[in-house]
């Protein structure tokens, strides 16, 4: 990725570009091509345009990182694999689809109900960020009774149940589980959550 940035000497002030991969986060800093002085980049700054542009990376790889299971009394059994980047759930609609798209009778999860985004944090390792940017009825965690608001993002781990109207999905990292068979089978042999009742 390559940034502008303005030379530090004042009676300079030159426009550099200069390519992020090039930078030394222990020590950043950029030599003008117009003075010669040697100017400091921000730290914090620099980390910050790398992992986005590691992300922004990993987005467009898709790299499996883990499943969603529907687990639930009133909906089939589904499973689905989780990527790196955006995945959108909701309820099954050719008309308004969405990544992951479940076949259900819920009429309280919507069509584009959550987002689950697999992103890189900055030390390398892949976290599971769960929001909901405004579902009519609402995405609950692990039986809590309070619903994520809009400006709520969630860490996943393994194991989680994700409430999506009224029907309970469970995480299953990559980790804890080969392939999409063995996490299914992982998942149905545990007793279903209580479902956090939805009041309207």
């Amino acid at each position: 990725m390559q940034i502008t940035v303005f030379c530090g000497n004042k009676l300079c002030k030159s426009k550099l570009v200069i390519d992020t991969g090039a930078i030394n986060l222990d020590n950043p800093k950029v030599q003008c091509s117009v003075c010669g002085q040697y100017s400091q980049i921000d730290r914090e700054f620099i980390a910050k345009l790398l992992l986005k542009e590691q992300n922004e990376k990993l987005e467009l790889q898709k790299i499996n990182i883990g499943f969603l299971i529907v687990h639930d009394e009133n909906t089939k059994s589904q499973t689905f694999t989780l990527k790196t980047g955006r995945n959108c759930i909701g309820r099954k609609d050719a008309d308004k689809p969405c990544d992951i798209m479940i076949e259900t009778q819920d009429a309280y999860m919507s069509r584009n109900h959550c987002i689950i985004e697999g992103k890189m944090d900055r030390s390398g390792n892949i976290q599971l960020i769960l929001y909901d940017p405004g579902s009519l009825n609402g995405t609950y965690l692990n039986e809590n009774q309070k619903r994520l608001g809009k400006e709520d993002k969630v860490y996943l781990e393994d194991g989680d149940t994700i409430q999506i109207g009224k029907t309970k999905v469970m995480i299953k990292l990559i980790k804890s589980a080969k392939n999409s068979e063995e996490a299914r089978k992982n998942v149905m042999n545990l007793p279903y959550s209580k479902t956090v009742i939805i009041q309207n």
